[in-house]
């Protein structure tokens, strides 16, 4: 077997020979440069493959058979080393050159074609990518498909700029290096072809062409090639993310586990094929609520790609931003930070930088930021996403859609409804026109339009834009799958808000028995439920069971986010009034004072939750006849209300006459005549009369 010195010691023997342009010295560089390939070497790879590119142009041609092909290898490792305008400056000027080729270049010269046609596709150059493409065809004779071409090339300005919609990056259906190449037919070049045309559909939001265009290259590969074959599992898998965006969403995740399956079998773990499917299968699972087994998954496949590429490489970038997505959703919000923070640096080392993945980076980072309650961080991280995504996609383009979400959460979480709303509106709307109205897309900005909605108090648009998510999601995924559950939590908070705690009661019992059946069920999910459950029993006076439920949702949430989180706030002020409705004030002032604490930490000091925890506490010291303690509580409480509102706020008038009426009652007339009087001083204030 070859070793690296025998064979770098070919290669000094054959340059030391008379004849510069020996044919030995061009097989001892393929054969040397091919060794640090397959050891996934591409910078040693390069030097050597670019010198063998030179020799061969000088001694048979710029458009021979030979010449053609090393020059895509060089392209291909130019590619891996991240040198993205250094490959697309190759290709693009054998393309200006090859329109006269020999016809036994024609399949070096198709290959190559395809390549810069794929080179253009990851870098969201879709027109030039349609042109190659149709080029292609028309050197290989393929008259139907070009046909189909032109009809796609006729609208070419509509084409979305930017990364298409799907999970990963198309697949290739053959390797650039000559060592690793097909049988020398048309056919696969062919094949390669359709497939560039069917993700340019893709591109377009044309899934029933891009399935057909795939389904026709399926039939074909089975009948010519091994069940393990890569063309052969390419076919499966690019099937599979067209499934996916038609929203056959179950079909999708079993055809990819069952082409990974395959293309272990056949090929071994370290292959390019065997990470992407990982890394599709993984972003599936994501997005299907099942976060741990996404998260084994998108580690196997970051694994491979690390071994494959170099650090900063795109696809080793992008398999670490799902990675962090999936941390993310399971509660593991450092992990995942640290996790963001890399990839964000080796998106910006690379040169040109890849704008569009690092706006997808940035958007994930901004959504841990937003988790964590740091809210200015969220703010500018999902501010400048924007402005990338505004400055390089198309004005509807569908990647906005997590960015505009996240904007939306982030006023939510500010309390600005109103702003959020503005922000999801816009997000359903680009999701619609990219899928259609019926497509299990738009279940996940639903939901955030019914929280909103919840939050402006607006029942009908909230039961309207719920129904419509639950209905999107039964029909796409069954009667029983966790996001389900997501879905029935906020139909849960619904019919709360609605006034039916019966109702709230039980459509939390479905969800919490759909989670319980489930094998993986994110803890945040699960608190959502809980908290559902909670309330309910509590206005049904179901008080044992409303504490207990409360615990388990606390102890969920305290994992996930920490004691200190603003999420925790309405559980720690439902346990505060569950202790005291059950005559337990030790404990209820515990609670109390903690959710003050969490609340001015979180928040601040001028923020109008805090208010409703110190007025607890004025009323609980009355109740228990400290009277001192009282007086501090209610002066703290009218000193928040002027912070927020101002000193002679409308609000700060209500809080004194509500204290009022409390002394009064318990019979501090003194104390309640002096609130009354500075509770009308402010109304005199406010009072003008017009003459």
């Amino acid at each position: 077997m070859a070793t690296e010195q025998s064979l770098i010691d070919e290669l000094a023997a054959a340059r030391n020979r008379p004849l510069a342009n020996d044919p030995q010295l061009a097989a001892a560089l393929q054969r040397l440069a091919r060794w640090y390939s397959e050891r996934r070497q591409p910078g040693r790879a390069r030097v050597l493959v670019q010198e063998l590119w030179t020799l061969q142009s000088q001694t048979q041609g710029e458009l021979h058979e030979s010449t053609i092909d090393s020059l895509s290898w060089l392209a291909s490792l130019f590619a891996s080393l991240g040198k993205l305008d250094r490959a697309d400056q190759l290709l693009s000027d054998l393309a200006a050159r090859c329109d006269n080729v020999a016809s036994g270049s024609v399949n070096a010269v198709a290959a190559a074609l395809n390549q810069f046609a794929e080179l253009h596709y990851h870098r969201g150059q879709f027109d030039s990518a349609l042109a190659t493409c149709r080029r292609v065809l028309t050197l290989l004779g393929e008259g139907d498909v070009v046909a189909d071409a032109a009809s796609v090339g006729s609208d070419a300005g509509s084409i979305r700029h930017g990364e298409p919609r799907r999970v990963d990056a198309p697949v290739r259906t053959s390797s650039t290096d000559p060592s690793a190449a097909p049988t020398r037919t048309s056919h696969p070049q062919l094949v390669r072809a359709r497939n560039n045309l069917a993700a340019l559909h893709v591109a377009r939001g044309e899934y029933d062409q891009a399935r057909r265009a795939f389904i026709r290259n399926l039939r074909e590969a089975r009948q010519r090639l091994a069940p393990g074959d890569p063309a052969l599992i390419v076919q499966w898998m690019n099937l599979a993310s067209v499934l996916r965006l038609s929203g056959q969403i179950q079909q999708s995740e079993r055809l990819t586990a069952r082409a990974v399956r395959k293309c272990q079998r056949a090929i071994g773990w370290y292959h390019p094929l065997v990470a992407q499917g990982l890394a599709n299968l993984g972003a599936y699972r994501l997005q299907g609520g099942r976060a741990e087994s996404a998260k084994a998954l998108l580690r196997k496949a970051l694994k491979i790609r690390r071994r494959l590429h170099p650090a900063e490489h795109t696809l080793v970038a992008r398999t670490q931003r799902q990675l962090a997505e999936a941390l993310l959703a399971l509660g593991k919000h450092g992990a995942a930070e640290r996790l963001l923070d890399r990839t964000v640096i080796a998106f910006e080392k690379q040169q040109p930088v890849d704008e569009i993945q690092l706006a997808l980076t940035l958007c994930s980072l901004g959504f841990v930021y937003l988790t964590a309650g740091r809210h200015a961080n969220a703010e500018r991280t999902l501010n400048r996403a924007h402005e990338i995504q505004q400055r390089r996609l198309a004005p509807h383009d569908p990647q906005l859609v997590q960015t505009l979400n996240g904007l939306g959460c982030l006023n939510a979480a500010r309390l600005n409804p109103d702003v959020a709303r503005t922000f999801h509106q816009r997000a359903l709307e680009m999701t619609e026109q990219s899928f259609g109205a019926e497509h299990p897309e738009l279940t996940k900005t639903l939901v955030w339009l019914g929280e909103v909605a919840l939050a402006r108090t607006d029942l009908a648009e909230a039961k309207r834009v719920l129904d419509r998510a639950l209905t999107l999601r039964e029909k796409s995924l069954g009667n029983e799958h966790p996001l389900v559950a997501e879905v029935l939590a906020r139909c849960g908070q619904l019919a709360l808000a609605e006034g039916q705690p019966a109702r709230a009661l039980s459509i939390g019992a479905r969800a919490m028995s759909i989670y319980n059946l489930s094998k993986e069920c994110p803890p945040l999910a699960m608190a959502d439920v809980l908290a559902v459950a909670a309330e309910s029993s509590r206005r049904l006076q179901r008080m044992t069971q409303a504490e207990s439920l409360t615990i388990q949702e606390l102890a969920l949430r305290e994992k996930v986010v920490g004691a200190e989180h603003v999420s925790l706030l309405p559980a720690i002020k439902r346990l505060a009034h569950t202790h005291l409705a059950r005559g337990r004030h030790a404990e209820g002032e515990v609670a109390l004072r903690l959710g003050l604490a969490v609340s001015e930490k979180a928040l601040g000091m001028s923020h109008t939750t805090g208010i409703k925890f110190a007025e607890s506490l004025a009323r609980l010291c009355l109740v228990k006849k400290r009277y001192d303690e009282t007086d501090q509580w209610m002066e703290r409480t009218v000193k928040m209300c002027q912070r927020c509102y101002g000193n002679e706020a409308d609000q700060v008038a209500d809080t004194l006459l509500g204290f009022s009426g409390l002394l009064r009652a318990a019979q501090l007339e003194s104390k309640a005549d002096e609130f009354e009087r500075r509770a009308i001083d402010i109304r005199n204030r406010n009072c003008h009369v017009l003459l």
